[in-house]
């Protein structure tokens, strides 16, 4: 990289630049925004803050060293918006200063006692309603519920079998005598079950009762489930209030610690759009490569049927088409037709992955367009001269296809490879985010309960 020709860089050495920088978080939003040179040295501290995700910190350090590699900051355009933009940075730069006296005697701004009584309020609850859910309620409440036993329906199929009132066939059998003697033993075995029948109904009803209660308690405990959401969410917005007071905003620690978590939460979204959009267009191109792949072995599955038609037609005792390989025919037309059904799907999802993805390597347009509209046709006409222009029209489209299906498979490679970069960099930068904002959090519960414990 020539270091003394800035203008002069290509978008790799602006990489290169970054990463000698300790930057290299912000290439992703440099190479997004395909930054070279040229534009490097046109960009003003707004351009990387607002449009490329650096942090104030960043964009010092970056106009630092471009300063000492002599480029000059470009200069204001000297408009109203401009005069406003800088009469309000002087106000909040001023605001700042007078904010700034405490920090650089590392002693912390104080909260409004107000909003350290509501934080000591909300912590509490969440605190109380956390101790309830670990107290497994929820686990005791299920378990009462599973203890309904299941009622004996055995004792009333032995009562009806012994019951006079049940018919069978056998019944139509047997003696008068005979049933009497039936009908009596019947009776005293549903004197023996009756009391069996009573205590299991009596069971049942005291565990009916022990599982209404159970109910009762689960749905009290839904309840306490959504009121600690509810609080918790209330603590957070809370804290994120009393923290956005304008000493806070100003002090050191706090606001690099704030930046930090901006940045990469910034980072993290365009990551996570990039997972997004090239996971959508490799899954296009992935299905685009399998219809092809279809398409092609309909084509030589046609193109064999063909070959053994013009034999047998050509051979000793062949007399041309006749009716008998009709059916040859009209398969070949339904393979052809699938495969041109299948080329024409293809086509439209590769033409739906180049709209979602930049730098798609280049396909065959000649090919693309004849996919869309339908390149194949059929002959089932009589005599080995079709059958030869029909060959020869088989074996063109399936070189054709073949072609497209390789360039579609080489830029499915290149969209997941893409993909793979973009995931590992979300993974990489979600970690890093739910880290700084522990570090966050972290720094303001120490100033809060520093605050608490000295009564400020």
């Amino acid at each position: 990289m020539c270091s003394e020709n800035v203008p002069a860089w290509s978008r790799q050495d602006v990489c290169f630049f970054l990463e000698r920088l300790g930057l290299e978080d912000l290439k992703l939003a440099f190479q997004k925004n395909a930054v070279d040179g040229a534009d490097l040295v046109g960009l003003t501290d707004t351009d990387l803050i607002d449009s490329l995700g650096c942090t104030q910190l960043q964009a010092r350090k970056i106009r630092s060293h471009l300063t000492q590699l002599g480029v000059t900051p470009p200069a204001c355009a000297g408009s109203a918006a401009d005069l406003t933009s800088a009469a309000a940075s002087l106000g909040a730069e001023q605001g700042q200063r007078a904010a700034q006296h405490s920090a650089e005697t590392d002693i912390p701004p104080s909260f409004q006692p107000a909003d350290l009584q509501r934080y000591q309020q909300l912590t509490k609850a969440v605190a109380a309603l956390e101790g309830l859910e670990a107290s497994g309620i929820w686990a005791i409440c299920s378990a009462r519920l599973a203890i309904l036993p299941a009622f004996p329906c055995h004792l009333f199929l032995q009562i009806a079998r012994y019951s006079d009132q049940k018919f069978s066939f056998r019944g139509l059998l047997t003696t008068k005598k005979h049933k009497e003697v039936k009908l009596v033993e019947s009776e005293a075995r549903a004197e023996q079950l009756v009391p069996q029948v009573q205590a299991c109904e009596a069971e049942i009803a005291a565990r009916q009762s022990e599982v209404a209660e159970a109910q009762r308690q689960l749905e009290a405990w839904r309840g306490t489930v959504a009121e600690l959401a509810t609080t918790r969410q209330q603590l957070v917005e809370h804290v994120e209030g009393m923290f956005a007071a304008p000493a806070w905003r100003a002090y050191p620690r706090h606001a690099e610690l704030k930046d930090a978590l901006a940045a990469l939460s910034a980072q993290e979204a365009e990551a996570a759009r990039g997972v997004d959009v090239y996971g959508r267009g490799t899954a296009l191109l992935r299905d685009a490569e399998r219809l092809l792949r279809d398409a092609q072995q309909n084509l030589s599955t046609t193109q064999m049927l063909t070959m053994v038609e013009m034999a047998t037609d050509a051979g000793p005792g062949g007399q041309g088409h006749n009716p008998g390989d009709l059916f040859g025919d009209f398969m070949e037309l339904a393979l052809v037709e699938q495969a041109e059904s299948d080329v024409r799907s293809a086509a439209r999802k590769v033409a739906e992955a180049r709209t979602l993805l930049s730098g798609l390597p280049a396909l065959d347009e000649r090919v693309m367009g004849a996919a869309k509209i339908g390149v194949f046709q059929d002959f089932v006409f009589d005599g080995i001269a079709s059958d030869v222009f029909e060959l020869a029209m088989v074996s063109k489209s399936k070189s054709d296809v073949g072609r497209l299906q390789h360039q579609v498979a080489a830029a499915a490679s290149w969209a997941q490879s893409n993909l793979s970069a973009y995931q590992q960099q979300d993974a990489a930068l979600k970690a890093q985010a739910a880290a700084k904002k522990g570090e966050l959090d972290a720094f303001r519960r120490a100033a809060l309960e520093a605050a608490l414990a000295a009564g400020i």
